[in-house]
């Protein structure tokens, strides 16, 4: 599970809230609790890329600063 890092990913720490009747619970349950942690994954590993590259664009324009200072 990720971590959140940061209060404005608070999106990512919302719980889980499922109503269902048991048949539905013991048909559905494990799909969809895959399905909603695919997701959050998906969107913890979108954000970190994205950091990443901000990250590497920061390095890149600190240098050119640099070189020209």
């Amino acid at each position: 599970m990720p971590v959140i890092k940061n209060a404005a990913d608070a999106a990512l720490t919302t719980p889980l809230s499922l109503t269902a009747t048991p048949a539905e619970l013991d048909a559905e349950f494990a799909a969809t609790v895959t399905a909603v942690t695919a997701s959050h994954r998906s969107l913890a590993e979108q954000a970190e890329a994205t950091k990443s590259i901000l990250d590497a664009a920061k390095s890149t324009q600190s240098g050119l600063q640099n070189v020209e200072g």
